[in-house]
């Protein structure tokens, strides 16, 4: 059975702000606020998003949600969820796992050779804008790529990517979905399985998300890591070196 987890990112939105179904694949389903902002719904185990939730399947059928007064999700008007794990998406540690050749690796198993070849070409050139809304999948494998990055910049502070400017250029270039993704992966907030792997070097869960999305933050991550000047090692949330 899959255990209900919330991120806290989801009590952050205003008290009785619905957000509405507007689209649904097989296993998740996407809540749309009034704002534009995204909640994803999931059965997937262990893959809560920065404003999202895991559940079990019975939750799909569920049009509308929001959260009430007394930081209770509330799904139709009837249905009241007040127990669950609680997810807090900020990074709090981070470690080097694969080298950037590995990374790359399970980009080419999984990607059509000319696709991959020009997406990396696009990576190391710096060329970040050309990485946005390209690719296979939900969320386009570049728009997975920058997040990784997006994600690392916002705690070490490289400048290794101008964070305001892809998103800002990411609003009319890709879709709704991979906007927010990116849009909180500059705020420093990632899906569990992303935080998993920084910390644990589990990148099991993480390669499971989607058919390209986890090898793309991971190439994303290790590239930072790489051209970012990082030393091997542990790092805590301060991006102090501690092992």
């Amino acid at each position: 059975m899959t255990d209900i987890i919330v991120s806290k990112n989801v009590f952050e939105k205003h008290v009785n702000e619905e957000a509405k179904i507007f689209f649904k694949t097989k296993h998740t389903v996407y809540y749309k606020f009034n704002d534009s902002d995204i909640l994803t719904l999931t059965t997937h185990s262990n893959r809560v998003g920065a404003l999202g939730l895991t559940a079990p399947s019975r939750f799909l059928k569920f049009k509308k949600v929001y959260v009430n007064k007394n930081k209770v999700l509330v799904f139709d008007n009837v249905f009241f969820l007040s127990k669950f794990k609680l997810y807090d998406p900020t990074i709090t540690n981070f470690r080097k796992n694969v080298n950037i050749d590995e990374a790359i690796n399970y980009i080419k198993q999984n990607v059509d050779n000319r696709i991959s070849l020009k997406i990396i070409k696009g990576l190391f050139d710096k060329k970040y804008e050309s990485l946005i809304g390209f690719g296979p999948g939900l969320t386009p494998l570049g728009d997975d790529i920058l997040s990784g990055v997006l994600l690392m910049e916002h705690y070490f502070k490289k400048d290794l990517v101008d964070k305001d400017h892809i998103i800002f250029i990411s609003r009319k270039k890709t879709n709704d979905i991979s906007y927010f993704q990116m849009k909180y992966a500059a705020e420093g907030l990632a899906p569990l399985p992303v935080k998993e792997y920084l910390s644990s070097g589990n990148k099991d869960d993480l390669l499971k998300m989607g058919a390209t999305s986890g090898s793309g933050w991971l190439l994303g991550i290790t590239y930072y890591f790489e051209f970012g000047g990082i030393a091997d090692g542990l790092y805590n949330d301060k991006t102090e070196f501690v092992l």
